[in-house]
């Protein structure tokens, strides 16, 4: 496998390709460095990144669970700006994230980071590698870990089914609507 990507003991991001199969120019790597403090919203405001009136905003979807999705090019401050809107998740609340190399720098209290791993040997009948623990691997056992938040990284592919996965999940007092003998009925979970 000459592709590699990994997170550094510091938290920086690593990606290599080690031969000449995949790059006609030879090996190379890439580390992307990350503050050791996450910004705050106050410090988003500063640097222009957002302004006061869209925070507020954000605050209240956070406050009321809506789903949010932060989408931008490569190296324009996603990650940075998901780091500062998590100030803004209630202390109590329980915070599972799900990524395929661990960017995310939440200072929550109640903050549970799961990372992705390769398995090894050869892939089984539907893919995957013996010890191998997918985005959707650990979106499922994130459920029950009963978070309050669910925030899923980089989504680039076929991950996107566990973003909207996490996004269609329900919590215990949402309603649905079913349709029986072609009359809706509203149901209520518990």
């Amino acid at each position: 496998s000459p592709l590699l990507d990994a997170a550094l003991p510091d938290g920086s991001r690593l990606n290599a390709s080690y031969t000449q199969d995949i790059s006609s120019r030879g090996p190379s790597f890439t580390i992307r460095r990350f503050t050791k403090e996450p910004w705050t919203p106050i410090k988003l405001m500063q640097f222009k990144t957002v302004s006061p009136e869209m925070l507020a905003y954000l605050w209240l979807l956070i406050e009321n669970e809506a789903n949010i999705m932060i989408i931008g090019g490569t190296g324009s401050g996603k990650t940075s700006f998901l780091n500062g809107l998590a100030f803004f998740i209630p202390p109590a609340a329980r915070v599972v994230s799900i990524e395929d190399t661990r960017e995310l720098n939440i200072l929550h209290e109640n903050w549970l980071p799961g990372v992705t791993r390769e398995g090894v040997g050869v892939s089984n009948l539907v893919g995957t590698k013996e010890g191998e623990i997918t985005l959707f691997d650990l979106l499922r056992e994130s459920f029950r870990q009963r978070p309050d938040y669910v925030i899923v990284g980089e989504v680039r592919g076929k991950e996107a089914y566990v973003l909207f996965q996490g996004m269609s999940s329900l919590r215990q007092d949402e309603e649905i609507f079913v349709l029986r003998n072609n009359k809706p009925l509203r149901i209520k979970i518990k």
